[in-house]
């Protein structure tokens, strides 16, 4: 896992940014993941909304989720856009890429 400038030394260290996701959800309530360009984890997901817990508790619910957040990653990476929607599961989601150096470095994934 490493937050990087162009492949170099982390720009930020990872535990930060953890505590900084983990603080921000607890602030808005809401559930926040990062992920790096190719759609990797950056650190484990802050205030995991519990329906997402027991959805995922099958490997079944684990595909159709990593598609369906996948997918609005992506969006999030090809458009510049901040794309909204609602999962099967009801909850409302977004994706925002986050633009350093006019490139995406990461997606912030959250929702409620």
């Amino acid at each position: 896992m490493e937050i990087s400038d162009r492949g170099a030394s982390p720009v930020i260290d990872p535990a930060k940014f953890k505590q900084i996701l983990d603080q921000f959800s607890s602030l808005t309530r809401l559930t926040v993941a990062a992920y790096d360009p190719q759609g990797r984890p950056l650190v484990e997901v802050s205030g995991e909304n519990p329906i997402c817990g027991t959805v995922q508790r099958t490997e079944r619910g684990r595909n159709h989720c990593k598609s369906y957040c996948g997918r609005s990653i992506g969006l999030a990476l090809q458009s510049g856009e901040t794309p909204y929607f609602k999962c099967d599961m009801n909850l409302h989601m977004f994706s925002i890429p986050v633009v350093a150096a006019d490139q995406t470095r990461l997606v912030i994934l959250g929702g409620k």
